[in-house]
């Protein structure tokens, strides 16, 4: 399912959504518990991107992070590749130990993806979001695999043309995936297209 991120909504979806509310999950994953703001606990949340490279994409995502609720989430990052310059890293330090680096070496590095998938399972996020197309493709695998319960991944772009594989890995993984997250009217009729997802 599509969602557009027009006014900043997505932030509702996260927050009071009718799929994630006080209670984080209702039913869509097996064994998760439902009832995580009654009991005190916060919703822990993991944001995912390439690196903290100077893009809109990194801008967005960060300001998204620093206006999170801190009462009610926990929030964390995840970056897969190594830092280049220039970046937005000094944004992002005051997370401290809540901001996991990995060095992937490509798309297809198993060793660093185990490694991910061990940091998964390890954290148990209840919410995973992922940004750019490599990590919303090893981030979300990852992901499935370390039953995660809520995955979003993001759309941000129009693209012209997009290969038969990228095709494919969104297809393969879009029944996995909560909502798909697009930041304008525009970029979710392209991509429901081209990617052959229905727009609902």
């Amino acid at each position: 399912a599509w969602y557009n991120d027009n006014h900043d909504m997505w932030r509702d979806q996260i927050d009071t959504g009718k799929d994630i509310s006080g209670t984080i999950i209702e039913h869509h994953a097996e064994g998760v518990r439902d009832t995580k703001t009654e009991t005190g606990e916060r919703i822990k949340v993991l944001h995912g991107i390439n690196k903290l490279a100077v893009g809109g994409a990194e801008r967005m995502m960060l300001s998204q992070m620093s206006g999170r609720d801190r009462s009610r989430f926990d929030v964390h990052l995840v970056t897969l590749l190594p830092s280049t310059e220039p970046n937005f890293n000094d944004s992002a330090n005051y997370l401290g130990d809540k901001w996991k680096k990995f060095s992937f070496a490509g798309l297809f590095d198993i060793v660093s993806w185990w490694k991910l998938y061990r940091y998964l399972k390890h954290e148990k996020f209840d919410v995973v979001i992922s940004n750019l197309f490599f990590t919303n493709f090893l981030l979300r695998t990852a992901a499935i695999v370390a039953r995660v319960p809520i995955i979003f991944a993001t759309e941000l772009n129009v693209y012209e043309k997009r290969s038969q594989i990228w095709i494919f890995m969104e297809r393969m993984l879009a029944p996995y995936t909560h909502k798909i997250i697009a930041n304008s009217q525009q970029v979710v009729e392209a991509a429901s297209k081209q990617l052959h997802l229905p727009k609902d």
